[in-house]
């Protein structure tokens, strides 16, 4: 068993394998793929990344972050089981399986963004397709057309193309030849269907991962004018403008018609109560929290709308900042990197960190976390002089 554990991890075609991990993520999240079947496949997916990770000459022994993937796991295993309940087990799963990709990553083929692109374009050609057919017009929220494309949920439909979006502009970027070329034409399209949901949280989420991709790359003239053209197409856009208006409000301090709770779609009024929901309930959930998938139900049947929210309300403060220091030592070791897939994992982690304050797209989506923790996996392993994606040993490029 030990031998052929040891061919297994030693085989040339295992970093392709787990590179592909990604891609097929992605695929899972489209709605044609039955509820259980993908549930099992992600398990599986998750099965393979731990074996590599955990194997004992696998990359987590070694890992820069393995002492704090440690302790969020550990301790979200503890405290966060309170039976044979499968909702707890549900969003464990959510937050365990990634992480053992983080820890597999490392050893990953470091062209699986490049992988990620072309898979990319199965959701983006589905999503293309409904938005011509006038599918929109079926799915009015707030009263606005909402495009689902492929996708059974709204929100998971706009987290795989700001996923897409934010992989392929960093690709056009920094990548080379045909794959800049495609990486543009992925953000491109991705970037139709994304504003054709119009959830404002995940455009801020792709202003702020590419914006910090364009900082520490030093790219201020994209910079400049990606900025320039964001601002001419709010401008120009009634329909954005009045999905930002709260951001006026705020800024200016007047309150809308219904009072502040209604600011952000009612977030103001899900946070209160869910807050005072917990603290009403026993004291020893204030420490431990009330266990996985325990933060649903505080206000209504929803969750906290809130990540450090829902974080807190399930683990109790010791899970939020072991949580926190994980991403935070990630971003650290992303910045230290110097290379292009630190950038990569920097933007995203930039965008996470502050996103995760406004919204709940990130502990139950797994294309998100899967692509997040990729491309820190990719900085580890990626030298910092190496200046191109996929370890491509070519001279810098000039910075534009």
């Amino acid at each position: 068993m030990a031998d052929a554990l040891s061919r297994l991890l030693s085989h040339p075609r295992l970093p392709v394998l787990l590179g592909a991990l990604v891609a097929v993520r992605l695929l899972l999240d489209l709605a044609w793929v039955p509820l259980p079947l993908g549930q099992v496949a992600t398990v599986l997916l998750g099965v393979v990344a731990g074996v590599v990770a955990l194997a004992p000459t696998g990359p987590a022994w070694q890992h820069p972050l393995r002492m704090p993937v440690m302790l969020l796991g550990g301790w979200s295993v503890l405290v966060g089981i309170r039976g044979l309940d499968p909702e707890a087990l549900r969003h464990g799963l959510h937050l365990w399986l990634p992480l053992l990709w983080l820890l597999a990553a490392p050893r990953a083929d470091p062209r699986w963004p490049r992988g990620l692109l072309v898979a990319g374009l199965v959701p983006i050609a589905a999503s293309l397709v409904h938005l011509a057919l006038g599918q929109p017009a079926e799915h009015v929220l707030h009263d606005l057309p909402r495009l689902h494309g492929a996708y059974r949920n709204l929100h998971g439909h706009a987290v795989a193309m700001a996923a897409l979006v934010v992989v392929g502009g960093w690709t056009a970027l920094e990548d080379q030849g045909r794959w800049r070329l495609l990486g543009a034409v992925v953000a491109g399209l991705a970037g139709v269907c994304l504003a054709a949901t119009w959830v404002r949280t995940l455009l801020v989420f792709v202003v702020l991962a590419l914006g910090t991709v364009m900082v520490l790359g030093r790219w201020w003239r994209t910079l400049g004018g990606g900025a320039a053209l964001g601002l001419g197409g709010l401008a120009l856009s009634p329909g954005w403008q009045g999905r930002f208006a709260d951001v006026a409000r705020v800024l200016s301090g007047t309150p809308p018609p219904e009072g502040w709770g209604a600011v952000g779609s009612w977030r103001g009024r899900i946070w209160v109560e869910s807050w005072q929901g917990w603290l009403d309930g026993p004291a020893h959930t204030w420490f431990i929290g009330r266990g996985l998938g325990g933060h649903v139900g505080l206000h209504r049947h929803l969750d906290p709308h809130h990540e450090y929210l829902s974080l807190l309300f399930q683990l109790g403060p010791v899970g939020l900042l072991a949580w926190l220091g994980l991403a935070v030592g990630a971003l650290v070791l992303c910045v230290r990197a110097r290379s292009p897939a630190g950038r990569l994992g920097a933007g995203l982690l930039v965008a996470v960190l502050l996103t995760n304050a406004l919204s709940n797209e990130w502990l139950t989506r797994a294309t998100l976390q899967w692509v997040t923790w990729g491309a820190v996996g990719l900085a580890l392993a990626t030298p910092a002089s190496s200046a191109c994606p996929a370890g491509d040993a070519t001279a810098p490029r000039r910075r534009a």
